[in-house]
């Protein structure tokens, strides 16, 4: 009864097995974590910092794990997971609080408010100006915009766009080098 059970053979397969097991708690982190906001248990500031740091973590292994892992739904349906939520923020790759707004981190002085969007706004534009052309120079000033955006409330008109332009950042590729053709069209700019 004491017969000892490899399960890798090599490093190699170990570090597979190990991905594949960080995997796994990511989307039952994150299937909590939805329930936990939807059930108003955690603060929107402290839910959506929550799952940019699960999500970034799942981005960073989804590569690692690409062979074994072709799509989510495969896996969890490989694993008998039962994580809907989870797979559907994944999926989008915003958390709810960016997609939808939230209550969470409003702030009262509105000029302050207004004050933050601009200087992220120029900030952004900025980047672009000088030519920084990896999505991973792009995305954190471009994520920095869009809360401050959704700290403002649903009623921007902007917004949409916005939240549109930080999904297809979040899902170019961190070492993705991009050019005027992305903004023309992909985002939608001329």
């Amino acid at each position: 009864m004491s017969e000892r059970v490899v399960l890798a053979s090599s490093n190699k397969e170990r570090e597979m097995y190990d991905s594949m097991a960080d995997l796994y708690s990511i989307f039952i982190c994150l299937e909590h974590l939805e329930k936990a906001f939807i059930r108003d248990s955690i603060p929107a500031e402290e839910y959506d910092k929550t799952f940019n740091n699960l999500f970034s973590k799942y981005k960073t292994l989804k590569p690692l794990v690409a062979e074994q892992v072709p799509s989510i739904e495969q896996f969890m349906r490989e694993y008998r997971m039962q994580c809907p939520a989870a797979a559907i923020r994944v999926k989008k790759g915003v958390s709810a609080v960016k997609e939808f707004g939230g209550s969470g981190g409003r702030v009262d002085n509105q000029a302050a408010l207004i004050f933050e969007i601009g200087q992220h706004f120029i900030t952004l534009m900025d980047c672009v100006k000088l030519q920084q052309t990896a999505a991973d120079q792009i995305h954190p000033h471009l994520s920095d915009l869009v809360d401050a955006v959704t700290k403002l409330g649903s009623s921007f008109d902007g917004k949409a766009k916005l939240v549109e332009w930080h999904v297809f950042f979040m899902f170019l590729g961190l070492d993705l080098q991009w050019g005027p053709e992305i903004w023309n069209t992909k985002l939608g700019l001329t």
